[in-house]
């Protein structure tokens, strides 16, 4: 094979990347788990509420300002300090060439913050339908919470939780279909080059099975004139069947949707079926773009939830999960709401039963269940405590020890304390998020049980996260129909029928048949996110 040398700024600048992309893989895991902060994040957003943990409300100011669910700033600059500190002669010039595109982007031309204008594009590289973004934009600070709540004051419909239902769903059914060679059903959902995009690596492929989504991260949302915009990266594992033969991929996706912002979004049951966002016909009357049954287009997000662009990283390899991480922002001051005390207010008129001493217990019984069904391997016995798409998120990394044939054993859990730092609500939903201190013993070992391949087996590793509890707006009336309190009081038992808990993977209770999964009755935990991410 000829070698084509590459000219040496380009060099310099492939080295510098390479450099970075082998930082960030030594990062990776610090998304992966269950256990210690460095662990897991399950979707990096949240809504939530807050007071400090013993009762009581807990001062501190809110320091809000970048974007929420991580635009990726603090990661950029986390690994800038690295290479500064641990790599200065890559480091430094890294850093002023960076400064010095900034100032050129922002002194060289009129940049308005709006992505420019380039045409989709589809590359060997496997982008697809992808866009670039002005460089000032790039590094902007805008606040993902900040800019759903705007949306919602257009859509009082609009909810965060379901929000995250529908991608989920939206990302398995396109993959599916990719492996059936039934992609122009969806052209209701995604642009011509996006569904390009797919097809490109859909040929000889007869299923796409195994679809598991690790994480669906918001990095991005806006206000554009009457048009919404929020984006999404993906990280998720499937496997591809092309003649009798078997390929597993770890897949990173961006997708930008977009919509129309006067449009309301549709209530729980409807967002959680995909059908023409038109009409509700089956996707399969889908022909040329238009909805046979209605003849409607959703190409600019009139109706519904449109996917404009889409980026896709693919590797024949596993989630790196032996690295052992520092822990980052344990130490961090905690972010409360500005909004806490008169929200949390709110939420004691709304439900008068509801306790924060029942809550905090509800949050530490929670958590040490969850940590328990993962150093058991038993994970269905976290399936009562989840939403469906934390429940598959958590799902994707037990598979992922599994094929690696690793055993993460968690010891000695203690939940320090546990700090309320925002109640917020929607039209659907209530929410509460609190920061949770804990310490455990956190190692991994082969399959064996013999070779320590990560962490330690006596030093207890100390850290905090926020996670996010949300709760049906009407599941007071649903448990007082039962005769039930708002929060229930024992928690091994169905909320719905009172039966022991038993739930199969579905989320429904095995004796009642109900699903219990979606805060119908009780709070479930539905995000969670590092501290060194969270943003409020």
């Amino acid at each position: 094979m000829k070698f084509n040398p590459l000219p040496k700024k380009r060099v310099t600048l492939t080295l510098l990347v390479s450099f970075l992309l082998l930082l960030w893989m030594d990062a990776l895991p610090a998304l992966a788990r269950m256990g210690g902060g460095h662990s897991y994040s399950g979707g990096h957003s949240s809504d939530g509420g807050g007071h400090s943990g013993g009762g009581g409300y807990s001062g501190g100011s809110y320091s809000g300002g970048h974007s929420s669910g991580g635009d990726g700033g603090g990661g950029i600059i986390y690994l800038l300090f690295r290479l500064i500190f641990g790599y200065p002669l890559i480091g430094i010039p890294l850093v002023i060439f960076i400064i010095y595109i900034i100032y050129k982007s922002q002194n060289g031309s009129a940049d308005d913050g709006t992505y420019t204008g380039q045409a989709p594009r589809s590359g060997s590289n496997g982008l697809s339908g992808g866009h670039a973004g002005s460089v000032s934009e790039l590094f902007q600070n805008v606040s993902t919470s900040q800019a759903l709540e705007t949306l919602k004051t257009r859509d009082p419909n609009f909810s965060r939780a379901l929000f995250t239902d529908f991608i989920y769903s939206l990302f398995a059914q396109v993959h599916t279909a990719r492996g059936r060679q039934q992609l122009g059903d969806y052209a209701n959902y995604f642009s011509d080059p996006v569904l390009e995009g797919f097809k490109q690596t859909s040929g000889g492929v007869q299923t796409v099975e195994g679809i598991v989504i690790g994480s669906a991260r918001l990095f991005g949302a806006k206000l554009t004139g009457e048009q919404a915009e929020i984006k999404v990266e993906f990280q998720a594992n499937y496997t591809e069947v092309s003649g009798g033969t078997t390929q597993s991929w770890f897949v990173t996706e961006r997708w930008t949707l977009i919509r129309d912002a006067k449009v309301p979004s549709r209530g729980p049951e409807q967002s959680r079926a995909l059908k023409c966002p038109s009409c509700g016909a089956p996707l399969s009357e889908t022909r040329n773009g238009r909805c046979g049954s209605c003849g409607n287009r959703n190409d600019r997000g009139q109706f519904d939830w449109f996917v404009q662009y889409r980026s896709e990283e693919r590797e024949k390899r596993e989630p790196l999960l032996t690295s052992d991480v520092p822990e980052e922002g344990t130490d961090l001051p905690t972010l409360f709401d500005p909004d806490l005390n008169p929200s949390s207010s709110r939420l004691s008129a709304r439900l008068p039963d509801f306790s924060w001493k029942e809550f905090d217990e509800r949050v530490r019984f929670t958590f040490l269940q969850l940590q328990k069904a993962w150093t058991e391997r038993r994970w269905e016995a976290a399936r009562p405590f989840e939403s469906d798409s934390l429940f598959q998120t958590h799902l994707y990394w037990i598979s992922a020890y599994q094929r690696q044939q690793l055993v993460n054993v968690l010891k000695n859990i203690q939940v320090e304390k546990v700090v309320p730092v925002r109640v917020a609500e929607d039209r659907f939903y209530l929410s509460i998020t609190v920061r949770v201190y804990a310490s455990m013993i956190d190692y991994t070992t082969r399959a064996a049980g013999s070779e320590i391949v990560s962490g330690s087996t006596s030093r207890p590793r100390r850290f905090s996260e926020y996670w996010t509890f949300i709760r049906s707006q009407n599941a007071a009336a649903v448990n007082a129909s039962a005769g039930k309190s708002p929060v229930q009081k024992s928690y091994d038992q169905c909320p719905s029928c009172g039966a022991p808990l038993k739930i199969n993977m579905a989320g429904v209770c095995e004796y009642c048949q109900t699903k219990v999964t979606t805060g119908n009755f009780d709070w479930v935990l539905s995000e969670i996110e590092q501290d060194e991410a969270y943003a409020g």
